[in-house]
């Protein structure tokens, strides 16, 4: 697991509709990661987590060309945050570790 997130949950498309809701509409920084753990996962800051988790996760609209990683994702990692100074810091230190070169 990811020293700097807190948080981690699995994930897989047949989660029921209402997964999403154990997530707060609140700051973070979170990382999704594939089953292959040599994939470099996807790392990003927001100010509501349920809500882009949803955008980035839910199954795709037709047509839509909006990024969707619902098929490549295995696990959520994340941590709140409390402020935005919070978030940029956070999000710093995860890319770090995360691309250390």
């Amino acid at each position: 697991m990811n020293q700097v997130l807190t948080h981690s949950i699995p994930f897989s498309t047949g989660h029921p509709a209402d997964f999403f809701a154990q997530f707060a509409a609140a700051p973070a920084v979170f990382a999704l990661r594939g089953a292959d753990e040599a994939a470099e996962p996807y790392v990003s800051k927001t100010a509501n987590l349920r809500r882009r988790l949803q955008r980035l996760l839910a199954p795709p609209e037709s047509q839509s060309k909006r990024l969707n990683l619902r098929e490549r994702t295995a696990t959520i990692e994340y941590s709140l945050t409390g402020s935005d100074f919070e978030s940029v810091l956070l999000l710093y230190r995860t890319l770090r570790q995360e691309f250390p070169d």
